[in-house]
């Protein structure tokens, strides 16, 4: 029998892979209970998530940038992250500001375009920021 899975339970599966995921490579993470909702920890400084996918999208990888930049927009989509949160992290906008400085930049490359214009067009003073890098 299938049953169908609510967001908030989704969101917790999603998390305890990510988890599990961490800890086989040796990473420890903050317990889910003392982070606050997209990824950020407790005192507003950036969480794991978003150092996570900033490591991943400067991956000298193509294969890898692609899937850090899909994972992106599902955090995106389905309410993980908020663009706020994204565009006030100048290592993820850099970072997807550099994607354009790999040789491979794959057909990717207006995907990356079009999510530098959903952060700015959600979050107005990421623009701003977006500049001075």
């Amino acid at each position: 029998t299938s049953r169908s899975v609510g967001a908030p339970e989704r969101i917790r599966q999603l998390r305890v892979v990510e988890q599990a995921t961490d800890i086989r490579r040796g990473e420890r993470r903050a317990s889910s209970s003392s982070r606050a909702p997209g990824g950020m920890s407790d005192d507003g400084s950036p969480g794991s998530a978003l150092r996570a996918l900033t490591t991943k999208l400067r991956h000298s990888l193509l294969d890898i940038r692609e899937r850090a930049l899909a994972s992106l927009a599902f955090k995106l989509d389905n309410g993980l992250l908020v663009a706020s949160d994204v565009g006030r992290h100048l290592p993820i906008l850099r970072a997807l500001l550099e994607w354009f400085n790999f040789e491979d930049t794959g057909e990717k490359g207006k995907d990356v375009l079009e999510m530098l214009r959903r952060i700015a067009a959600e979050d107005p003073s990421s623009v701003q920021r977006l500049l001075e890098l």
